[in-house]
């Protein structure tokens, strides 16, 4: 399983009396790809936002 809260202490809480859990630190602007077939080779990807301007509304 993977989780994700932007507030670490929301897993801390919640993971508080599980084992085997580890962090994955992920830089901003960042995506993290998984493979169902083994969540363990995951890779970090660069994620550019480009924002585009919607045809008909205002600037």
């Amino acid at each position: 399983a993977v989780l994700y809260a932007s507030d670490p202490a929301y897993l801390d809480a919640v993971l508080a009396e599980e084992k085997g859990w580890r962090e994955i630190a992920v830089p901003p602007m960042s995506l993290v790809v998984f493979r169902r077939e083994d969540l363990a080779a995951y890779s970090v990807e660069p994620f550019e936002f480009v924002a585009q301007e919607r045809k008909g509304a205002e600037p």
